[in-house]
């Protein structure tokens, strides 16, 4: 499938103050957490699977074009299409694109300051493909999480078709995302409005609907916002961090380490800086805490520890901000934080074997490091095995209260460090990642062999 990216307008709202003495990008170049809102587009399609793009510029158009090249390093073919009628209506920009598609097949169309997760472009294409003459429009249903709704383009919505869409209109039943899958009916609507003298695409979306020929795609919980103006640009920047945890995040991710790497992860976006070198700091921090606890440094051991569990979860925050996420980043982190992990037990049983030594030390220590990688090692064999993600939720019962993931284990490292309890939080870290693997061993036997 191909897509049409509009970008030829000049967004002269979201111009900042003192803009006329000073450089300001065209509005597609805008930036936003480390790419530029177009470029956040092109990586969307690309993670849905559409690699064929035509760029409609007009306004500073030659900027946008140095800027994106012909897109290999987005992992897209780029095509450009000059509009220089853009003032007219971005109804023209579509019309300008009608000749640069390489088919008669639907195609996508959207928006280059329309920043949405890529969950969105995902549920507009799993409607499947619209009929000859029809139009799909991904539309908002939940109009409470609608930023600006006021400015929004609505929508009436009636068994599934949308009725009539303009702004201001009461009552109505949605709001218009930007987003689009067309066939070439659009531009045949767009056309005859443009002779009437109507230039903007819900005029020709409106024609189409008005036929029955516009059916309405409802996006659920998915977020995106219209970068109309600054505060707009502000409350995109908001949510796309607010979406970095994770559903599977352990009790201590949520209420402890997310509340301080998704701020350090929103100021690191706009650094040349990757997910995998996130990842060899927080592992080089972990190093430093292996030795703290050899030297008897307890103090700063223990919080050097929760420093690199905290930066463990910035890696992934980046990678999914920036679009740079991949399978061998994730390998990579999961390797470099197995020996991490290893390093800091070593370092606490050699510590405390250091002060005070006992033999049963070393024991604790042994079984403690046996058990640390069994939490996530369960989990990944299960999901290769099943397919299916491991759900602590849905097979642990009440073992998933165990703080015994990797952000559990850490917090108990760090408190270890403040209270001199090693060879005490040695031996739960051993109690724990034990029972719950024993415990997951016999909880997931019948998911297994059922």
């Amino acid at each position: 499938m191909e897509a049409i990216i509009i970008a030829a307008g000049e967004g002269s709202r979201l111009r900042p103050e003192g803009a006329r003495r000073a450089y300001h990008p065209p509005k597609p170049l805008t930036p936003l957490l480390g790419l530029a809102l177009i470029e956040r587009a092109l990586l969307s399609l690309r993670d849905n699977g559409i690699r064929d793009i035509i760029i409609v510029i007009g306004h500073r158009g030659e900027e946008i074009r140095e800027r994106l090249g012909d897109g290999r390093r987005y992992g897209v073919r780029l095509r450009f299409v000059e509009n220089r009628r853009w003032r007219q209506g971005n109804g023209g920009s579509v019309l300008a694109a009608r000749k640069a598609l390489a088919g008669d097949s639907p195609f996508l169309l959207a928006m280059s300051d329309h920043v949405a997760e890529p969950g969105l472009l995902g549920r507009l294409l799993a409607a499947g493909q619209p009929r000859p003459g029809e139009v799909y429009l991904a539309v908002d249903f939940d109009r409470q999480k609608v930023y600006q709704p006021e400015e929004a383009t609505r929508v009436v919505v009636e068994a599934g078709e949308v009725r009539e869409i303009g702004k201001g209109l009461a009552p109505y039943h949605g709001v218009d995302c930007g987003f689009f899958l067309c066939t070439d009916a659009i531009f045949d609507a767009l056309a005859e409005e443009a002779a009437a003298g109507r230039h903007a695409l819900t005029d020709g979306i409106r024609a189409l609907a008005r036929l029955g020929r516009v059916k309405a795609i409802d996006i659920g919980d998915a977020q995106w916002v219209d970068v109309d103006d600054a505060p707009a640009l502000r409350e995109a920047r908001r949510r796309l961090l607010r979406g970095l945890p994770s559903a599977r995040d352990g009790l201590i991710s949520r209420l402890v380490n997310r509340r301080v790497s998704v701020p350090l992860s929103g100021a690191l976006a706009a650094l040349p800086i990757s997910p995998n070198a996130v990842s060899v700091t927080s592992f080089l921090v972990a190093v430093a805490a292996a030795l703290g606890f050899a030297q008897g440094s307890w103090l700063a051991a223990g919080l050097l520890a929760q420093a690199a569990s905290i930066l463990d979860g910035v890696d992934g925050e980046i990678a999914r901000l920036k679009f740079q996420a991949s399978r061998y980043g994730a390998y990579f982190d999961a390797i470099l934080d197995r020996y991490a992990d290893g390093l800091i037990i070593l370092g606490m049983t050699y510590g405390w074997y250091a002060t005070s030594p006992e033999p049963w030390v070393w024991l604790l220590g042994a079984l403690a490091l046996i058990g640390s990688p069994m939490s996530m090692l369960a989990k990944e064999k299960f999901q290769a095995l099943t397919g299916s993600p491991y759900l602590p939720e849905r097979f642990d019962g009440h073992l998933r209260y165990l703080p015994a993931n990797r952000d559990g284990r850490l917090f108990l490292v760090m408190l270890a460090g403040l209270t001199g309890q090693i060879p005490a939080v040695l031996g739960l870290l051993a109690l724990m990642s034990n029972v719950l693997a024993l415990g997951r061993l016999w909880l997931v036997r019948r998911h297994l062999e059922g």
